[in-house]
């Protein structure tokens, strides 16, 4: 089962994809990581491109994205459940996972906009991998074309709600089954 976490920057995809992981005992796969392995970029060093472009660009997105099927793929050979986390803004992307998975679930996370901001602002002061920050956020908010996957494969989750993640788990469950 392919488990693909989205949402914007600071909607709290890549802590659910971790939280996610430790639940589930499974792999995980990160946009943000493959990314930078790609452009030969430190984890932790910032990379502030305006939006759409540098590593950042519709063309590079769309390697990094392939990588990240392409690892995905290789990994679900071998693993019962495998969690991507990317935030699936644009139609094509979304269609990798439709194209490649029959099994799958699409989480996208969201938050009240004050908690995603407050979120951005302090991620901006440490050493994260993420390149996320609140005028990225507004131009994907902006540029976000909408789902493709079908609706009874999407749990949506506002990861600003307290237990969140005991409702996710919970929705999962009745998707799935136990896990």
């Amino acid at each position: 089962m392919l488990i693909a976490i989205g949402g914007f920057s600071g909607s709290g995809k890549s802590y659910t994809s971790f939280k996610l992981s430790d639940k589930l005992k499974c792999p995980s796969i990160n946009s943000d990581k493959i990314r930078k392995e790609l452009s030969n970029i430190s984890m932790t060093q910032k990379v502030y491109e305006n939006f759409g472009e540098g590593i950042y660009s519709e063309s590079f997105t769309k390697v990094t994205y392939n990588e990240l099927i392409k690892k995905a793929i290789k990994l679900t050979k071998n693993s019962k459940n495998l969690i991507i986390d990317a935030t699936f803004i644009s139609k094509d992307s979304q269609k990798l996972i439709i194209d490649n998975f029959q099994d799958y679930i699409f989480i996208f996370c969201y938050a009240d906009e004050d908690i995603i901001k407050d979120r951005l602002d302090k991620r901006v002061k440490k050493k994260t991998i993420s390149d996320g920050r609140w005028e990225i956020y507004q131009k994907q908010k902006d540029t976000f074309e909408g789902f493709i996957i079908p609706e009874d494969k999407i749990i949506k989750i506002n990861t600003g709600k307290e237990g969140y993640l005991d409702e996710l788990y919970r929705l999962i469950s009745e998707k799935l089954g136990e896990f």
